[in-house]
């Protein structure tokens, strides 16, 4: 429910942000060396901080932001706590050039973590949409009431707190801290790293509460989940597509209380340093369908092996990973991975990466023999020496490419066509009916032309220069 919900709800963002700037939206700029002084409608006049350009905004209004640190300015909220980026209104606030360029970064209180100094790095409100930035070094309240009940916003996500109706997307969450959630609260957060935050609890002894090191109550689509600390693991109460929850650490499971479609959760360990048998990685109060994990609630689709990550700390899927064309096609994980690159190349793969093998024709991780005849076998077309190309390249990177030109006779019983070779020598031509076995045909008379008087139809045969 939640999830077509906020599938609408994004229809309806878009037709809103349509209709302001049909109305004469305006979009405000802002950048380190910009004044608050100024209008921000203009790169020239833009304004310093990100908080003075929304607050100068109107809904459907546009806030763009350079590259930059933005670490001042914000606004506090009725219980206390400051937001470095308060978006109160239903605007767009995105950087020029992404995450790994633009920050706004919060402040922890002196000597520790949460407390009445700390700065969250940002509040949203319905329909308000956060793009392209790191969010780092924020903190929340944490004051001490040993029984808690109901919601306290300032206890939540020291990187972002948002609403069912608000939307984080193309974002860094990192070292961020919070009472009862590390990196955010709500919202829907798309293609995000979730990293190095941690929940530190709240209350004391028997009634200290924990809480999630990375998403809590969101919905979370094509997200990286690692390096998370929480008592309640790096998931709670969220709704997950095709994201990777690995390498967390929680004195309970990795993720609780959530639905999982197309996930990979594996390798979350026990905040003590014990081995992973002794942390279970997903809840049995969970529901998961088309994810793979070890200790899961039986679902459709659902499977234990190991995901076969490319490399350590690298979470794309590597050759022959079980997670590749293992999930359904699900629009709620939109049309892009996490690095942007399309989905749906076959099946929708578990996780937040689409593999991604230049070559690769058949997606089973490997570019070789049967792969080059996969494209051989189907050429019909131009457009299909591309992809041809592409399986050499990747399939031989360190041999010379050639060029097969002038072939007549294709079909025929005398096939004539000329290799293409800038290497000086004399070859041999060769040719397979598997692209396996190679057998030879004669010396390449003259040296690149070659006309093969027994070329049947049916099986065809492929052909390739060697050295004599």
């Amino acid at each position: 429910m939640i999830s077509n919900l906020l599938l609408r709800v994004a229809v309806v963002v878009g037709v809103l942000v349509l209709t302001g700037l049909q109305a004469g939206a305006t979009t405000f700029y802002v950048k380190p060396n910009g004044h608050d002084n100024r209008s921000g409608t203009n790169w020239t006049d833009a304004k310093q901080t990100i908080q003075a350009a929304v607050d100068a905004a109107t809904d459907y209004d546009t806030v763009i932001v350079t590259n930059g640190l933005y670490s001042s300015g914000g606004v506090a909220e009725a219980d206390g706590l400051t937001n470095r980026v308060g978006i109160y209104r239903a605007i767009t606030v995105q950087s020029v050039n992404g995450p790994l360029f633009t920050s706004i970064v919060g402040a922890r209180h002196p000597g520790t973590t949460n407390g009445a100094s700390a700065v969250r790095c940002v509040y949203m409100t319905d329909y308000a949409v956060l793009s392209g930035f790191t969010l780092t070094n924020g903190a929340t309240l944490n004051i001490g009431i040993t029984n808690f009940s109901g919601v306290n916003v300032g206890l939540y996500a020291g990187g972002v707190y948002g609403t069912e109706l608000s939307v984080v997307d193309n974002c860094i969450l990192k070292g961020n801290a919070g009472a009862l959630a590390g990196a955010s609260y709500g919202g829907r957060l798309n293609r995000c790293i979730i990293t190095n935050n941690i929940a530190t609890g709240y209350g004391v002894g028997a009634a200290l509460q924990g809480g999630p090191g990375g998403a809590y109550l969101g919905t979370l689509a094509n997200c990286l989940i690692v390096k998370n600390q929480g008592h309640q693991g790096a998931c709670q109460s969220d709704t997950l597509y095709n994201c990777t929850v690995t390498g967390n650490a929680s004195s309970n499971s990795a993720v609780l209380l959530s639905t999982l479609n197309n996930c990979i959760v594996y390798y979350n360990t026990s905040a003590s340093g014990a081995n992973i048998g002794s942390l279970r990685q997903i809840n049995t109060n969970c529901s998961a369908v088309y994810t793979c994990a070890t200790q899961l609630p039986s679902g459709e689709g659902n499977i234990t092996n190991a995901p076969n990550f490319a490399a350590t700390n690298i979470f794309r899927l590597g050759p022959l990973s079980p997670c590749a064309d293992s999930g359904m096609n699900l629009a709620e994980s939109g049309f892009a991975d996490l690095d942007g690159q399309p989905r749906l190349f076959r099946t929708m793969d578990m996780g937040c990466y689409e593999r991604q093998i230049p070559g690769d024709a058949n997606n089973d991780g490997l570019v070789d023999a049967s792969d080059l005849n996969m494209v051989l076998t189907n050429y019909s077309s131009a457009v299909d020496q591309t992809a041809v190309s592409t399986v050499l390249s990747n399939y031989w990177p360190n041999q010379l490419l050639l060029a097969m030109t002038n072939v007549a006779g294709v079909g025929g019983t005398d096939v004539t066509f000329a290799l293409t070779n800038s290497n000086a020598g004399a070859y041999n031509v060769q040719y397979s009916t598997n692209l396996v076995n190679w057998d030879l045909l004669g010396a390449a008379t003259p040296r690149y032309l070659f006309t093969d008087t027994n070329a049947p139809a049916v099986p065809q045969r492929y052909y390739r220069l060697s050295l004599p």
